[in-house]
């Protein structure tokens, strides 16, 4: 059981780790460091969206909502600063 538990921590850090790392690279003006935040900016998308949807219970919203949230916060950033 512990490593089930370790497992899920892992993968929530990952999920959690790249609407960070997307919203951090947000505010650069990098070229490199723009495209790498819009990508992660779809990681952290798409893996809440994913983890959101296969909970199915009531924490699932608050789950899968903040790195949808990271993701779209960093997307409109990189976007408004970087057109």
């Amino acid at each position: 059981m512990e490593s089930l538990a370790a497992l899920v921590t892992v993968l929530l850090i990952t999920i959690y780790g790249s609407g960070v790392i997307a919203l951090a690279l947000a505010w650069t003006s990098n070229r490199i460091a723009i495209i790498v935040s819009r990508v992660f900016s779809f990681i952290a998308m798409a893996s809440g969206f994913w983890l959101g949807l296969t909970l199915m219970n009531g924490s699932s919203v608050v789950l899968g909502g903040i790195p949808v949230l990271l993701g779209v916060a960093s997307l409109i950033i990189s976007i408004r600063r970087n057109p």
